[in-house]
């Protein structure tokens, strides 16, 4: 009968060194392995929109995100309508594209919340919409700075263009709690962005070419909206939130969140059946000194109809939201005028608003979308001199409440502007309707 084997010190010692010898091997193999193979593609690269900006890139570091495989790093440079690049030189597919933009919107930074405590204290959003006017911007940001509990806010820049400049602009912010976000459906990203899984463009207006532009301001609008009631306000559990939308070429006067606040304040008691608010009113600039020297301290309830500093609640939302066919099917390119069609075909009854008849939001963009003649700044300088010669009867400590029969914009009556009746764009402002999955 043959002994079983006894394994001696020796050959364990033997046995040990093997194994070391071994793993050694592997470590170099994987080592060599990783010097030999070629550069990281596009798909390693972490989301990054950088346009140039190296406070993006800090940004994206200081939040130390984990890098994602299935979004991509934008190079700036090669950033022309209708192609868009990694770092890398890799042109990005259209489904690329959109997954990176999403990325950065989900994770987004909210600066300055050191200084202005946390966000789910926040009572008002301001929503300002940007396109590519930054003379504007510099203005609005500028009137904002100046504004009176404007550190209560939240800030909040929807862009369908960014520059370093702009985003320049937008660091610089640091009076308020402040964030970006960016509609993934830009023409300024990529035109083949616009089709759909049938070949079917859903950003051109093919029936009236000229109004494009402004109908991409219709759809960036619908998602903003949209996605600020649940990618922000929801999701940062914002109990009772309000929110306010301005545009670049806005200016605001000092006392326009003070007037926000007494309308707030006294809607329960002079107008309980008002949807909203408004801050502004179209005023026309000859009058605009009048206006406010008479009826500054004032109030009164309409049918709404004045796009400039409306305030939204979120209940008001969600019923907007719910009309979203009458909304997109709408054949017009204006926000507004698509609204007010919702009050008037879809919702109960038309919404009507509470609103400051001397109004603190200004438009002021000579130069822009519906500008015929561009006079630069000129009515800019006018609103600035009217505003500094009223400023001694800003903040008022009460608005006197003028009540108004419900009148003026009928939208049963009105006629269509045209510009939205392509089955396309009404298929991407359906999709706009719910742009945030909370993924």
């Amino acid at each position: 009968m043959r002994l079983p084997r006894v394994v001696t010190p020796c050959a364990c010692v033997k046995i040990f060194f093997a194994i070391l010898i071994v793993t050694a091997v592997i470590q170099v193999i994987i080592f060599c392995t990783k010097v030999d193979r070629p550069k990281p593609t596009v798909t390693e690269y972490e989301a990054f929109l950088d346009f140039d900006d190296p406070f993006v890139e800090n940004r994206i570091s200081k939040r130390r995100l984990r890098p994602s495989p299935d979004v991509f790093h934008l190079n700036g440079k090669n950033l022309i309508e209708g192609h868009a690049t990694s770092t890398n030189g890799t042109l990005l597919t259209p489904i690329e594209l959109k997954r990176t933009l999403d990325y950065m919107n989900h994770n987004h930074m909210i600066f300055n919340l050191d200084s202005f405590g946390p966000v789910d204290k926040t009572k008002l959003v301001v929503v300002v919409q940007v396109h590519n006017r930054a003379k504007y911007l510099q203005e609005l940001i500028q009137s904002l700075q100046k504004a009176r509990h404007i550190e209560e806010v939240l800030l909040v820049f929807s862009h369908d263009y960014s520059s370093k400049e702009i985003n320049e602009m937008i660091s610089s912010v640091h009076f308020a709690k402040a964030m970006q976000i960016f509609y993934p459906y830009s023409a300024q990203f990529t035109a083949d962005f616009c089709l759909d899984s049938y070949g079917e463009n859903m950003c051109d207006m093919h029936s009236n070419p000229n109004q494009g532009a402004l109908a991409r301001m219709r759809q960036h609008w619908w998602w903003k909206m949209n996605y600020v009631f649940d990618g922000i306000v929801k999701r940062y559990n914002m109990s009772n939130a309000q929110v306010m939308v301005l545009e670049e070429d806005h200016v605001v006067a000092p006392d326009f969140l003070h007037v926000f606040k007494l309308l707030d304040s006294s809607r329960k008691t002079v107008c309980p059946t008002c949807d909203m608010l408004n801050v502004g009113r179209h005023t026309r600039l000859k009058v605009l000194s009048a206006t406010l020297k008479r009826h500054g301290r004032k109030s009164a309830m309409r049918w709404w109809q004045d796009n400039m500093g409306a305030v939204f609640s979120q209940d008001l939302w969600e019923r907007i939201r719910q009309c979203a066919q009458v909304f997109c099917n709408h054949d017009d390119y204006n926000w507004d005028f698509a609204l007010y069609w919702v009050g008037n075909w879809c919702l109960t009854s038309p919404i009507t608003t509470l609103y400051a008849i001397g109004t603190r939001v200004f438009h002021v963009g000579d130069c822009g979308m519906h500008a015929r003649h561009c006079n630069g700044q000129e009515t800019l300088e006018k609103t600035k001199r009217i505003y500094a010669d009223y400023n001694a009867s800003f903040f008022p400590e009460s608005l006197q409440f003028s009540k108004m029969h419900p009148s003026g914009y009928n939208a049963k009556k009105t006629v269509k502007y045209g510009g939205f009746d392509s089955p396309a764009a009404h298929k991407l402002c359906l999709k706009n309707t719910h742009p945030y999955n909370g993924s």
